[in-house]
């Protein structure tokens, strides 16, 4: 009986030492890495649809307003470097668009853009 006991307790711990290291593992296999590691932001495929959607038709076309042109990629980033476009959108008392500031999530979509020097494609 004794013989049986150990047999049992032992194929119980090994039952539960390879459940455990291999749910651990599956887990850490399945988990993709956070977000920012894997998102390149670019003008083409993301700024230029958000700043379509939310700053139409101010700032696009031939005579855009206060000067703050958004209709093409040298465009935007003029704006930037004359830090235009970064200080109205995150302007609370004057915030643009002028129905809201943008979401939090789009703003520091915008930011990412701009820290990684602006990726047109």
């Amino acid at each position: 009986m004794n013989k049986q006991c150990t047999i049992i307790l032992s194929l119980v711990g090994l039952i539960v030492f390879n459940f455990t290291f291999c749910t651990k593992a599956t887990l850490e296999e399945t988990t993709p890495p956070p977000t920012d590691s894997l998102l390149t932001v670019t003008y083409t495929n993301d700024i230029a649809p958000l700043f379509q959607a939310n700053c139409t038709p101010c700032h696009f076309g031939s005579n855009p307003t206060a000067s703050v042109d958004l209709n093409d990629y040298a465009s935007t980033v003029f704006a930037v470097e004359n830090q235009q476009l970064l200080n109205a959108i995150t302007n609370n008392s004057n915030p643009m668009p002028p129905s809201g500031l943008m979401s939090e999530q789009n703003r520091a979509l915008v930011t990412q853009w701009v820290d990684d020097q602006m990726p047109e494609n």
